[in-house]
Parts: C-alpha cells; structure tokens; sequence
C-alpha cells in the first residue's frame, strides 16, 4: 500500500485543530479524492473515527483516508491564508495531473 505524504502549514493546522476544539462532535479530519476533469481535487470533511478507513496523524491531528485515495494520491499539502484553505495534491500517476481535453470543454 502507498501512504500518501501529507503536509500542513503551521496556520492549516492551527486552524484545524481550532475548528475541532470548537466542534467536539467531530474528532478527525478526512480527505476524500474527488475524481475531477483535468486534475486532482481533494475535499476536506470533518468526521468522526469511521471502521475501514485509514488513520494517520500529523503531531495532534487526527487524519482519515480510503483505500483508494492513499492508492491514488502521492502527496497533499494543505495550506490556510487569507481566511481559506489551499490544497494542492500530486497522484501517484503523473499522467492524471494534466488535461488531455477529452474529459471536458474548454
């Protein structure tokens, strides 16, 4: 199985962290892939521990995944600035980065 690396600014983690603490009725946060035209689109979600899933840790937060995500996804970092949060995500193929046009229209 490949792990994906996952990277998180220090204001990202901050900010996550904090919006637990602030929502005690979630405890993890899980990245879901999106299957997307022209890309990789990974989506944020708050959870809670959920059987079959994958967890993993960055110091004190608590990350979720599936299968399929650490089988397609390389890296993630996650960053927050300007009150957002930027994802930026690298598959394992890097054929599936760029756009062939045939899945969408430009």
């Amino acid at each position: 199985m490949n792990k994906p690396k996952i990277k998180i600014s220090e204001s990202a983690y901050k900010e996550l962290l904090d919006i637990l603490k602030k929502n005690p009725e979630y405890t993890h946060l899980k990245l879901k892939h999106l299957n997307k035209c022209c890309g990789t689109k990974i989506e944020l979600v708050f959870d809670v521990d959920n059987e079959g899933l994958i967890e993993d840790t960055v110091e004190n937060l608590k990350i979720l995944y599936n299968h399929s995500f650490s089988e397609e996804i390389k890296e993630v970092i996650i960053l927050f600035k300007d009150f957002n949060f930027m994802i930026k995500a690298t598959p394992w193929n890097e054929s599936k980065k760029k756009c062939s046009g045939k899945c969408c229209k430009h």
